[in-house]
């Protein structure tokens, strides 16, 4: 008897769909992020601010979603003043998006002999950060970051689960160890 009780309940489990293929959102590693930086146009000597308009950095950046690291560019063009329109080089950034709603990223220019970091930035749009500079730029720098938003690349692959990526990706250690395909889950459980 006992043993019809458990081929039964093996073959219940098996008639019911999994839960592990519910529409459960899940990490993908085609993940964007969009936010903007402003920041006041100054003189060459640091003289002007408030004055000379403001650089907005339109910044595009791929996400890990594991880690929250990311990598991408941002277009500079000034904005207000007497350079209204005058675009940089397109700028280089890699960082991470703290849990706190903070980022902190390092900035290069093609043009530019210098780094820009910024730490623990929060991305509120009103609250003045001062990135630390390299290079020419010796005189403190005003920034002001909004928050991010996030979206996933247009005809990036999804992936179902995590065996779905580790299969996608060939298998191996990085893959498994990687949280692409698991599920979201926010301190109100899955969303």
């Amino acid at each position: 008897m006992r043993k019809l009780i458990m081929i039964a309940t093996a073959i219940a489990v098996l008639a019911v769909p999994s839960l592990a293929s519910a529409d459960v959102a899940r990490y993908q590693d085609n993940q964007q992020a969009d936010f903007t930086m402003t920041q006041a146009v100054r003189n060459s000597d640091g003289s002007g601010a408030g004055t000379l308009g403001d650089w907005v950095h339109k910044v595009t950046v791929k996400v890990n979603p594991c880690d929250n690291t990311f990598v991408g560019t941002a277009k500079v063009s000034a904005v207000g003043g007497p350079m209204d329109g005058l675009a940089l080089a397109r700028e280089n950034l890699s960082g991470s998006f703290g849990a706190n709603g903070t980022v902190s990223f390092t900035l290069t220019r093609p043009d530019y002999v210098g780094v820009e970091t910024l730490v623990d930035a929060p991305m509120d749009g009103t609250t003045v950060s001062h990135p630390t500079t390299t290079g020419a730029e010796q005189y403190e720098l005003d920034m002001k970051v909004t928050a991010p938003t996030f979206s996933n690349i247009v005809g990036g692959v999804t992936y179902k689960n995590h065996g779905d990526y580790v299969k996608g990706q060939g298998g191996g250690a990085d893959a498994a160890h990687s949280c692409i395909g698991m599920p979201i889950v926010s301190s109100q459980g899955s969303k």
